[in-house]
């Protein structure tokens, strides 16, 4: 039972490396199956990018639902691009416990650029997390009024590590966020 379903994840990741959309149906059923598999499927989908679009309802369905995880994300963007926007921030503002997942949407949506995002990249703007750089890129790119004030702020708003002073990791960060605001406001 164990080896039938090894062999089942080795072809979806099979199917889903060759990018054919002649996979996509038995990729799209494994978005059914147990949660391993459903994510390799959409790993295969994401592969597929627009060609997969067949797959959306599903991939919004197991994204929403937390089955699909940072794999759904891929897949989401691969397939949907910005109109994904909505969802991804509907999930990560709600599933405020899944770091891995909302640190990858910011890096996303710092890309994207999108302003229905601007709310959420605020709240990581000036913190010690691996989340303000791309929110700095992300307010840097909207260029805007709001958006220049917010770098303006974050010149002066430098929180420390929830650890104890700053870390060398926070150093790195705060000099990265500072230059994206510099460069910014000096246009």
């Amino acid at each position: 039972d164990s080896k039938e379903v090894i062999v089942r994840e080795e072809i979806l990741m099979a199917l889903g490396a060759v990018r054919d959309e002649a996979a996509l149906p038995i990729l799209i059923k494994a978005l059914d199956d147990s949660t391993r598999a459903a994510r390799i499927a959409s790993n295969g989908l994401a592969a597929l990018g627009p060609r997969a679009k067949d797959a959306l309802p599903k991939v919004q369905k197991g994204f929403r639902d937390g089955k699909l995880a940072e794999n759904g994300l891929s897949a989401l963007i691969a397939i949907q691009g910005r109109e994904a926007v909505p969802l991804v921030l509907e999930v990560v503002n709600r599933d405020k416990n899944e770091q891995n997942l909302i640190s990858n949407a910011a890096f996303w949506l710092a890309d994207v650029a999108d302003p229905r995002a601007a709310d959420f990249m605020s709240r990581h703007l000036g913190t010690d997390d691996d989340r303000s750089v791309p929110a700095a890129r992300y307010f840097a790119k909207l260029g805007d009024e709001a958006s220049m004030a917010r770098l303006r702020k974050s010149l002066t708003n430098v929180k420390p590590s929830t650890q104890g002073g700053f870390h060398r990791t926070d150093v790195s960060r705060i000099a990265d966020v500072r230059q994206i605001a510099v460069e910014a406001l000096g246009k």
